[in-house]
């Protein structure tokens, strides 16, 4: 489509009309905080997913009440309740490895990586400052998307040094020196292995968790102030941007 369309686009998606830009300098003047308040959620997945995961929550929160519920949720991943999680997350993952080492056959990694997030996710526990239908909704958002997010994530990983013997190996050699000591592992010894986070951020460069996104325009906008070419967005129009081309 970018070959034969060029880098801004329209197309109809059934009935309904939409922008595909994949111009980095058009998407800034929508994705930024500062546009935050004019470029909202379509409201149409929204309407879609609210049976699922209902409306008060991260994804489908906009502007001021986005604000809110990030300021709220931020602390549950403060760096000292991070290191209370990760009794959590080794007693889970241990469970995981004896589960899989149990067989001999080939099983599917994804399906046992879905399950140990989900577990992690669900053995911790959300703050009160919400109201409880908030509490319910900001719950369901975390354990239908967060858990397979990261869960895809380590799929890929373990596909990516699978095909890459050499970085598997550097990988290996860094695991067996952070635990030589026979030690439990701790929150220090996880922020040790420097191949590792490398080889988690390439994977996830590569393996985008969200292969697109959209925004709808709220009230009229001009954007692309700072290229050659100005695009006047009409409100109401929902905006796609796919994230493997401009990545």
């Amino acid at each position: 489509m970018m070959t034969k369309h060029g880098l801004i686009y329209f197309f109809n998606l059934g009935q309904h009309l939409r922008l595909v830009i994949q111009d980095l300098e058009n998407l800034s003047d929508i994705l930024g905080r500062v546009q935050a308040e004019r470029f909202y959620q379509p409201v149409d997945s929204s309407f879609r997913l609210k049976l699922l995961i209902g409306t008060q929550n991260l994804f489908h929160s906009n502007d001021k009440e986005h604000e809110r519920a990030r300021k709220m949720l931020n602390p549950a991943f403060h760096f000292d309740n991070l290191q209370s999680m990760i009794s959590i997350m080794i007693e889970h993952t241990q469970k995981t490895i004896d589960t899989c080492l149990e067989y001999s056959f080939v099983a599917n990694i994804t399906n046992y990586l879905n399950k140990l997030t989900l577990s992690i996710i669900v053995s911790n526990t959300l703050g009160t400052d919400f109201g409880n239908h908030e509490i319910r909704d900001q719950a369901l958002t975390f354990i239908l998307a967060g858990h397979e997010t990261t869960s895809n994530l380590m799929s890929w990983i373990t596909y990516e040094l699978v095909i890459n013997s050499t970085v598997c190996h550097d990988c290996q050699d860094e695991v067996d020196r952070v635990l030589s000591y026979g030690l439990p592992l701790t929150y220090v010894q996880l922020n040790q292995p420097p191949i590792i986070e490398m080889v988690s951020q390439e994977t996830l460069r590569l393996h985008l968790p969200a292969p697109f996104f959209a925004r709808q325009c709220i009230k009229e906008q001009i954007i692309g102030k700072t290229s050659e070419r100005l695009l006047r967005i009409p409100k109401g129009l929902t905006i796609l941007a796919n994230a493997y081309a401009i990545r």
